[in-house]
């Protein structure tokens, strides 16, 4: 069987420059309002339309804070604290690290003018960079998001190479493939397992589930075991799935494993 290969289900990629904006007057938004990012374009924002985190959405205020009084600092400064200020707010309120979170940050600062309007307030926003949720981010370890799949879902082993998997792509089981989820299974809280406690987990669940799965004993089968658990930070972050995967070591496949008894 091969080695335990841990899941990174969670990246937040720290780009500060490239979706920033900066406001006109003093921001209303508060930590924990949602918002839609696309009504942010532009290099100006006069406004910011929130929305209920209960409606689709792809962002959400993560941290704010004040720069202090003077004479505007001018945008480098700005960025300075930013860099500082919203990684940590973010980290904090997402509950996740910044190199271990699928989100993006970006900010929303004060132009000059506003400055000059006794505007100090900065924004820090955490988004999803494809796609929209109706839950909120804050505590979501998005960072512990598991993978999407299920039971009897089928992939492409060679797409799950590397140490640490952010997602598993699926594929229709009628098109070529050559691995099957065969297990899914919840660990309980505690710990985070050592890696002996993390092989005679694995080794017990996957290879009684190959056998409840593709309906024949594993050491009877031309078919190999692959699994997928939690990272360290990871589970930190609140993620106990592990799968266990059925699949063919040299060759690809149009039929479902489950049942098949090869």
């Amino acid at each position: 069987m091969p080695s335990r290969l841990p899941v990174c289900l969670v990246a937040l990629l720290v780009t500060v420059s490239g979706g920033c904006g900066l406001l006109e007057r003093g921001p209303e938004a508060e930590v924990g309002d949602c918002l839609d990012m696309t009504a942010l374009d532009g290099e100006v924002v006069t406004q910011i339309p929130t929305v209920d985190c209960a409606q689709e959405h792809n962002g959400q205020v993560a941290a704010t804070f004040e720069m202090p009084d003077g004479a505007y600092p001018g945008e480098k400064q700005i960025q300075e604290a930013i860099e500082d200020r919203c990684l940590t707010g973010s980290e904090s309120f997402v509950g996740t690290g910044g190199a271990d979170s699928t989100l993006q940050l970006s900010d929303l600062s004060p132009t000059e003018d506003s400055w000059a309007g006794g505007d100090r307030r900065v924004l820090c926003l955490v988004y999803m960079q494809d796609g929209a949720t109706t839950e909120t981010f804050e505590g979501s370890g998005l960072l512990g998001q598991e993978p999407a799949v299920e039971v009897g879902d089928c992939v492409e082993i060679s797409a799950l190479q590397g140490e640490e998997i952010n997602d598993v792509p699926t594929v229709d089981c009628a098109q070529e493939h050559d691995g099957q989820v065969a297990v899914s299974h919840q660990m309980p809280d505690g710990d985070y397992p050592s890696e002996q406690e993390w092989q005679d987990v694995i080794g017990d669940m996957c290879v009684s589930g190959f056998e409840a799965f593709v309906g024949t004993a594993y050491e009877d089968s031309t078919l190999e075991i692959y699994d997928l658990s939690p990272t360290e930070d990871s589970w930190d972050a609140g993620d106990r799935q592990v799968l266990c995967l059925v699949y063919l070591e040299d060759d690809t496949t149009t039929q479902s494993f489950e049942d098949s008894g090869l």
